[in-house]
């Protein structure tokens, strides 16, 4: 891609523009999205490379439509990568590229839920996360950061916006956020917050919740939590890449299980639009602040886990 199309989104003078520009995106998918929250809508199927019985609603079209009609006229000469049917558009360099999840959390929307929906968007230049933005559905906070910027913000639907950062809580005085059952954890994750055997826990309790992983990720910017574990499988760029550009952004870290060492450093890549589903281990989410901590805590119950 040539340096004047990269210049066009990371260039100190585009930048609030382009951050702007994103997050307006997500708020006119939101506005697209809500007249449907009353409507009886009729859930259509789809098989995909993760889900064999996945579903896909109007509301999800037409804000992917809303979307992708501005990135067009916004930055014509990049790729676009959406999730619904018609929304892959080719760029002259496929690792630079808009991700879109229109509406994440459809079965949530079906199920009339209070909460799991989210609007995900973000902005990938040679695979790098360099501008992500997520919109809660029925609060319309939108969370995020603009290129150029080390600053990440929840903006309120009023439109004050709060600098988001980590909590000085201790992690044991907080909750761990899961989508598995914890009675199926193997025993290092297990212990992670079940005092037994002399096992002092890492972290107060595990929180089982699903639906969007975009508005699950938020209760972790927002402190709500001290970590997320996420078990591992396939997933997709327009799922992971926002999700994972805002928590690396605040300073989170991905860790994954080695037998025999404990948790180490996972390499998380760069993303592509060629390469559209992902494959990833079992992975533990927590601040970089209290990566030392947990490095402790492996060492004083090095027996219990089986560390070598």
């Amino acid at each position: 891609m040539h340096d004047a199309v990269v210049d066009q989104i990371l260039s100190d003078q585009n930048a609030h523009a382009v951050g702007l520009a994103a997050k307006e995106l997500v708020r006119r998918a939101i506005t697209t999205i809500r007249p449907y929250l009353s409507r009886a809508l009729d859930a259509q199927h789809k098989v995909t490379a993760t889900s064999a019985d996945d579903v896909f609603t109007q509301a999800d079209t037409e804000a992917q439509r809303t979307i992708m009609r501005s990135v067009v006229e916004l930055w014509p000469r990049m790729g676009i990568l959406g999730e619904e049917s018609g929304g892959t558009v080719q760029g002259e360099d496929n690792r630079c590229f808009v991700s879109i999840d229109s509406l994440d959390g459809t079965k949530a929307f079906l199920r009339c839920q209070t909460y799991g929906m989210a609007t995900m968007l973000a902005i990938i230049v040679h695979g790098e996360v360099e501008c992500a933005y997520i919109g809660n559905v029925i609060s319309g906070d939108v969370y995020g950061f603009r290129p150029c910027s080390p600053n990440t913000y929840r903006i309120y639907e009023n439109g004050r916006a709060v600098q988001l950062g980590p909590s000085p809580l201790e992690p044991d005085r907080r909750p761990m956020l899961t989508r598995n059952d914890p009675l199926d954890f193997p025993l290092h994750q297990s212990l992670l917050f079940n005092s037994k055997g002399g096992v002092s826990k890492f972290f107060e309790m595990p929180m089982v919740i699903g639906s969007s992983i975009g508005t699950m990720f938020s209760s972790l910017w927002n402190n709500e939590v001290n970590g997320v574990l996420l078990h591992g499988g396939t997933t997709n760029v327009w799922d992971e890449a926002p999700v994972w550009g805002i928590t690396k952004h605040l300073g989170y870290l991905a860790l994954q299980w080695v037998n025999g060492a404990g948790y180490q450093g996972y390499d998380m890549g760069k993303y592509s639009l060629d390469q559209p589903q992902i494959t990833r281990p079992d992975l533990l989410f927590i601040h970089q602040d209290y990566l030392g901590q947990l490095q402790a805590w492996q060492e004083a119950n090095k027996q219990a886990l089986r560390l070598s």
